[in-house]
């Protein structure tokens, strides 16, 4: 489907797809009674389209996350997908920057944090 072809995000969470099935499906012209898991399995048996399973390295308990991965998607564009607003950080970022050469052996995701408070502490 050259829709997907023409995105530059080319990694998705189930959510976002449902979004771009809801938004497309008239245009696409798809049959009224076409399901949500009907067109999944189509994309995922007559398309570029897979599965990618991802777990965070420090948050295992968080379990295993399903993210669906249009051909080509790189390893950074899946693990952004990890948290919603998520951006890669730390040697990630240092690496996809062009400012080293060394691959990290981890890929950093980080998100926003929400302010904890202010402190009127005297720094140590």
């Amino acid at each position: 489907m050259s829709f997907f072809e023409g995105l530059p995000r080319k990694a998705f969470t189930a959510q976002d797809l449902v979004r771009i099935f809801v938004q497309r499906k008239d245009e696409w012209r798809l049959a009224v009674n076409t399901t949500m898991d009907a067109f999944l399995r189509f994309m995922l048996e007559n398309t570029p389209m897979r599965e990618a399973l991802i777990t965070p390295a420090d948050r295992p308990s968080h379990g295993t996350a399903l993210r669906y991965v249009w051909d080509g998607a790189s390893v950074y564009a899946v693990a952004s997908t990890i948290e919603r607003g998520a951006y890669l950080s730390h040697g990630t970022a240092v690496l996809l920057h062009g400012l080293t050469d060394q691959l990290p052996h981890t890929i950093y995701v980080n998100r926003e944090q929400t302010s904890t408070g202010w402190s009127s502490g005297d720094l140590t």
